[in-house]
């Protein structure tokens, strides 16, 4: 706009300049959308290396030992329940630790950090050892869960690239519908 004492003096922007800022900031807003994209992404994939990682320390501990890792009590087949850092004198929530102690996985914590959700948990499926609701639990097999997740969406992308998609069946389950934004476990059979 052009004053009326100055005629080649401006007082507001441009078409122009406008333009140029609201391009500006459409690259940056879609940078961010993006790079949220990508995070989400490396979220789920590290989840799923670190469940098929457990997995393959779970056969191969068997293997190589002649029973499973964190047994409830030798030769029995079924884990314990391991929800928490805490060991107890029963040798229960052994599992992550034995898998370390044998250099099948880095993490030595009891309880290791999920990259979905809070951390990892293991047990005998059965709705009586399992921390969660009856659809995730997957009946007498031994599982690796993901706990406390981040975003439910998370949990139907996992299914989808490591099983058949479906919640409540297959060797990957969730404790709710996909379409819930309730879900808060998801589980992966380990036999």
């Amino acid at each position: 706009m052009f004053s009326r004492d100055n005629p080649t003096c401006s007082n507001g922007f441009t078409l122009v300049e406008i333009a140029i800022t609201l391009v500006i900031i459409g690259l940056l807003l879609s940078g961010t959308l993006k790079a949220q994209e990508l995070i989400h992404s490396a979220q789920i994939n590290r989840a799923i290396e670190d469940l098929k990682n457990f997995q393959v320390a779970y056969w191969s501990y068997r293997d190589r030992m002649g029973e499973i890792p964190g047994a409830m009590n030798s030769h029995s087949g079924r884990l314990y329940k391991v929800t928490s850092d805490e060991p107890t004198s029963s040798g229960e929530h052994r599992f992550f630790y034995e898998i370390h102690d044998q250099g099948f996985i880095k993490q030595k914590r009891l309880v290791p950090d999920s990259a979905i959700g809070d951390v990892y948990q293991v047990a005998y499926g059965s709705t009586a050892n399992v921390d969660t609701h009856n659809n995730a639990t997957i009946e007498n097999k031994n599982q690796v869960c993901a706990s406390g997740l981040k975003d439910p969406d998370m949990a139907r992308q996992l299914d989808n690239k490591l099983d058949d998609g479906a919640y409540d069946d297959g060797n990957v389950r969730a404790d709710e519908d996909y379409e819930s934004e309730d879900i808060s476990i998801v589980c992966l059979a380990l036999d």
